[in-house]
């Protein structure tokens, strides 16, 4: 008896439903239209400004390779960013002024270094030259310091070294340089020294030792000499 009365009653309240859940759907995607723009609108605006912030730092290392430059911390964006700018700054400021200590002390060491008579050479741990005199150059029989190789290994192809006047080859596992490297330390060690382009034949006296870091490894060599042929005449 109410079967049409019920029918017509769902079937109201399912319009009534649909209705509901589109107004409710319509009303979620607007929203979450309004967050998704929202979203979008910071993402652009935080990438924006952090990739221009980031950007002045790239240029601020590129260019502080060569040169003494500043970040302006005004122009940066984020307070974050600023204090990190403020310390690149300092940074900057206190490798410049190691690197005018170091310019100055290595000037100091030139000098002292081409006023001496003995020869100087100093390489580091590969044995690669990192300095030497011109009393090395004219020690080495060598025109220039254009002419000397920057690696020791390389010198075996200009001298040939013995233990004594007519003795032994000594390999260049045995020169000043080498057992410095290894750790061994020498005292007016006589080479016995000859050129092999021209045979020029001399003996050198050489002082060498290990250089190690405050942590005790070895980092390079140092090695000094001098002429001692005529001393060694006069002996003979």
């Amino acid at each position: 008896y109410y079967h049409d009365v019920i029918e017509t009653v769902l079937n109201e309240k399912k319009k009534e439903l649909y209705a509901g859940l589109k107004t409710g759907l319509l009303f979620q995607f607007f929203f979450l239209c309004v967050v998704a723009i929202i979203c979008f609108s910071l993402v652009r605006y935080f990438h924006r400004n952090f990739n221009r912030d980031l950007l002045m730092f790239a240029e601020f290392f590129d260019k502080s390779v060569n040169s003494t430059v500043t970040i302006d911390a005004g122009q940066l964006k984020f307070k974050e960013i600023e204090l990190l700018a403020l310390a690149a700054n300092k940074m900057s400021a206190n490798r410049h002024q190691a690197e005018m200590k170091m310019q100055e002390s290595r000037a100091k060491l030139q000098a002292a270094l081409d006023h001496m008579n003995d020869a100087v050479f100093i390489t580091d741990v590969n044995g690669t030259f990192i300095d030497f005199n011109d009393a090395f150059v004219r020690f080495c029989r060598f025109k220039n310091k254009a002419e000397c190789p920057v690696q020791f290994k390389e010198y075996h192809r200009y001298l040939e070294i013995r233990y004594s006047h007519d003795g032994e080859i000594r390999p260049p596992e045995k020169w000043a340089i080498s057992s410095a490297l290894r750790g061994e330390t020498g005292i007016n060690e006589e080479f016995y020294m000859t050129r092999k382009d021209t045979g020029e034949a001399w003996v050198g006296s050489y002082n060498y030792a290990p250089i190690r870091d405050a942590g005790g490894p070895i980092v390079g060599a140092v090695a000094t000499a001098h002429d001692i042929t005529d001393r060694k005449k006069a002996e003979d």
